[in-house]
């Protein structure tokens, strides 16, 4: 699973505005530049896994904490 937020919304992104997808496994996920991203997170299941990650030669980081900033966590019912 990943969650994803537009790149859009610029600096005012909040949980309402992330959204989860599912990665079936043997597939992969590109991350466009300034998209509003969590970590990969992995169903037990499938762990440990093997992940294969590159990034450009800038990686500017801006980091939100869910439950600081906006007094909440981010659920993702696993239905799948």
């Amino acid at each position: 699973m990943a969650c994803l937020g537009l790149p859009s919304l610029g600096d005012d992104v909040t949980p309402t505005d992330m959204k989860a997808f599912y990665i079936p496994k043997g597939y992969g996920l590109y991350i466009h530049p300034s998209t509003w991203h969590n970590a990969v997170y992995i169903h037990p299941q499938h762990a440990p896994a093997e992940l294969f990650g590159r990034q450009g030669k800038v990686h500017a980081r801006i980091g939100v904490n869910w439950v600081k900033e906006f007094n909440t966590l981010l659920r993702i019912p696993l239905n799948i």
